[in-house]
Formats: structure tokens, C-alpha cells, sequence
């Protein structure tokens, strides 16, 4: 018992830094720069992401035979494998030999050569670090390497297979745009900016997660937005300390102001014109590559009672619907609450006719009134939750079919009145 007692002490006594693990506490690498070693380059780069399927390094000789030799290092998958081959692979090892023939490039080259008049890619950068390689391959570029040559070209070539842009199946509505956000950051931003032509409208990027390095961008007017809001933003996505970003809800959770409250600080939004609208609006939006849900901040209570549908309609008619939302909160809220109290202690605020008609109801009814609604809380919220997680055609059965049949069934067998399933 003793040694027990003095291992549970030591193991509470081994206190980890918040947001770190035992994998996060080797020190950061330090930077290996390229060398004019081609073979060297590619040996250490193999040695550093493996033997993977997907991983392709391609071989070849600027234009004729005698030439520098180069490699090209990319993800298939992750590049626009057309942009590869037409404006890279095509103008480095066909065109160079005119190139070569008439200016002379060659042999007095050196990357800038090579960038500025062979390269047709709009975006390219020189780069010095293995690093900087590696970095540009996962995240869907292309790096091109030639011997002789110390700095590399890390060239933009993101691109592969996306979901089209569709309306968003979370906010449904029957006057707006039909459009909604997708998992390609790139594709979210032009989004935006279709629907706000100013030059005021900033987009800042950060890359967060060690291991996934995921891709996020703050974006916001700079005329309108809060002062100071864009830098407290930055400063909490600076502080995060994780080895994953996977979702924006990793970041929700990393930066809202009360994580222990059951309402939410941060909003979040699949239609680009509900973020361009807070935007608008003097707030400021955190979008992340890989999902189609944005966040905007500062969030108030009070939007949640709000649809992007009521900057469409009519005032007065989007006062009355907002009305009838504020209603219905109230009434879901405190419904079953004060049912349970009139039923339990105070039957003589409840008029006659509907008292004896509740009573008869419940007359064989063998759990007090606070146990049904508690039971028939959890009874729907397993039937919604079946509803959303099996697949559609089951799961549309089961929580249509399925709270028809239960709600049918427990009245009839008298284990719950008839009148907590109209409340619950």
C-alpha cells in the first residue's frame, strides 16, 4: 500500500507544460542547408520523408545530353499534376535547349537564370534549408534541385482533387446565395473576396501544428474592424502549443474567452456571405485549411437567435420571425421546468378542466413528473443523435419512425404520460 501511495505521488508530481507531451520535449532541429551536391540534396531528403508510395522524385537533364542534371520533388495527390508538366518539366527540358542555343545560358547559370526565364509559374521562391524543402513538398508545392546549385526553387503547384462548391447542407435557407465554403483554403478567401472588392480587406497567414503545420489565415477590414481585436487574435493563435490542427474547432477551443461555459464565444459559419457580413460588421474571421467551417470573433449571445436569411428579408417581417425565436427559446428553455413545478406543487394555478385532464393522464403514469422529463430528454437526444450519425436512409427512419413509435409506445404501456411527450 505504501509503495503505491509513494508512486501515485511521484506520478502526480510530474507536472507537464500546458499544451505540451513527452513527444514535444526533443529540442527543434537545427536548419541543414542544400549543398551544390545534387545526389547529397536527394539522399538526405529520401533519408528525411521516407520511402513513401505517394513521394515522387523525377530525374532529368536541362534540355540536351551534357546538360546540368536537376530533380524534380512533389506529392502526388497534393500538386496540379498539369501545371507540373507544362510549365515546369516542358519549358525545363524542351525549351531550355533553345534558350541554351541562342542566349547561352549555359554553362553560366545559376537559379535566378533558371527562375526568371524558364519557370512559367506565377509563384516561386529560392530557398537555402532542407527544411524549406520539406516544408514545400507537404504542403503541396514542387521543389526543383540542379546540381552544381546550393539554393533550390520551391515552386506553387497546390492543387488535386476538391469538393465542388455547393450549398452548405448546416445553413439551409430560401432566399441567399447557394454557395458555401469548401476544404481548400485558397478556394474560401476568393470566395470572400467576390462579395468584398476593397482593398481594405486583409488577409494575414500562420501556420499552426508541428506535426500538420496546418494553414491559417486571419481575415478582416482593416477600416472597420476593432482596434486591438487583430492582435489579441494573433497573439492567442501564436500561443497555441499542439502537435495537430485538424479542424477549426481545435482553434475554437484554444482561443475562446470561457472554456468551461456552456454558451459559445466564438462563432462559426459555412457561407461565405455571413462571414462577409461580420466582416462588414467590424469582426474579424479565422479560416483553416481542410474544413469549410469558419470562425468569426468577437461572438455575442445574441446572434445565435440570427440567420443570414434576415439580411435578405424584409424588416419588419425579420423582427416578427426574430420575436418568434426569442419566444420559442424561452419556451424550450423553461417549458418543461415549469410544468414539472405546476404538476408537482402547485396544481391550484392550473385551470380545473385541464387539471382533471392532466390527472387522468397521469393516474397510471409510476414515475413522479421531474423523472419523465428527465427520461424522455434522454430518450429523444439518443434518437437525434442515431438520427445524425448512422447513414441518411437509416438514419432518417429512425428518428422519424423512431420517436413516432416510442412516443406511441411508452403512453400506451403507461410508463410516460401523454402530455410530457407534448412538453419534452
Amino acid at each position: 500500500m505504501f509503495k503505491k501511495f509513494k508512486f501515485l505521488k511521484f506520478l502526480i508530481s510530474q507536472k507537464p507544460l500546458k499544451g505540451q507531451n513527452s513527444s514535444q520535449s526533443q529540442p527543434p532541429k537545427s536548419q541543414q542547408n542544400l549543398t551544390a551536391n545534387l545526389t547529397k540534396n536527394v539522399e538526405l531528403l529520401k533519408a528525411m520523408l521516407g520511402t513513401s508510395s505517394d513521394l515522387v522524385f523525377h530525374d532529368f537533364i536541362l534540355g540536351t545530353e551534357g546538360r546540368p542534371k536537376a530533380v524534380l520533388i512533389l506529392v502526388d495527390g497534393l500538386v496540379d499534376i498539369d501545371t507540373v508538366h507544362e510549365q515546369i518539366i516542358k519549358p525545363l527540358m524542351i525549351e531550355s535547349r533553345t534558350l541554351s542555343e541562342k542566349c547561352g545560358i549555359f554553362p553560366n547559370y545559376n537559379i535566378e537564370v533558371i527562375k526568371n526565364t524558364l519557370i512559367t509559374v506565377n509563384s516561386i521562391k529560392i530557398i537555402t534549408t532542407i527544411e524549406e524543402a520539406i516544408d514545400g513538398v507537404l504542403s503541396g508545392n514542387t521543389v526543383l534541385l540542379v546540381n552544381g546549385l546550393s539554393d533550390g526553387l520551391l515552386i506553387s503547384t497546390q492543387g488535386g482533387e476538391i469538393r465542388g462548391i455547393k450549398e452548405p447542407a448546416t445553413d439551409s435557407v430560401v432566399r441567399g446565395p447557394r454557395d458555401g465554403f469548401v476544404e481548400n483554403l485558397r478556394v474560401n478567401t476568393a470566395l470572400i473576396r467576390r462579395r468584398i472588392k476593397s482593398p481594405d480587406l486583409t488577409i494575414e497567414r500562420m501556420v499552426i501544428g508541428r506535426r500538420t503545420k496546418t494553414d491559417v489565415e486571419i481575415v478582416y477590414i482593416k477600416s472597420l474592424v476593432k482596434p486591438g481585436l487583430v492582435e489579441e487574435i494573433k497573439r492567442r493563435l501564436a500561443s497555441i502549443n499542439t502537435d495537430a490542427i485538424l479542424e477549426s474547432g481545435y482553434i475554437e477551443q484554444f482561443i475562446e474567452d470561457a472554456p468551461f461555459s456552456p454558451f459559445s464565444t466564438v462563432g462559426n459559419s459555412e457561407r461565405p456571405d455571413q462571414v462577409a457580413a461580420k466582416l462588414l460588421e467590424g469582426r474579424a474571421a479565422i479560416l483553416v485549411n481542410g474544413t469549410p467551417i469558419a470562425l468569426t470573433v468577437p461572438y455575442l449571445f445574441i446572434e445565435s437567435f440570427q440567420s443570414v436569411e434576415d439580411y435578405y428579408s424584409r424588416t419588419f417581417y425579420v423582427a416578427v420571425v426574430r420575436i418568434l425565436r426569442y419566444v420559442a427559446f424561452f419556451i424550450s428553455v423553461f417549458g418543461p421546468g415549469t410544468y414539472v413545478a405546476l404538476v408537482s406543487f402547485h396544481q391550484e394555478l392550473i385551470p380545473t378542466p385541464l387539471l382533471i385532464t392532466m390527472a387522468a393522464a397521469r393516474a397510471n403514469t409510476p414515475f413522479p413528473a421531474f423523472l419523465e422529463a428527465i427520461l424522455m430528454g434522454v430518450a429523444f437526444e439518443i434518437l437525434r443523435e442515431a438520427g445524425i450519425r448512422l447513414p441518411r436512409p437509416v438514419g432518417t427512419a429512425i428518428s422519424i419512425v423512431g420517436a413516432l413509435v416510442i412516443g406511441e409506445a411508452v403512453v400506451s404501456a403507461g410508463v410516460i404520460s401523454s402530455t410530457m411527450v407534448i412538453v419534452v
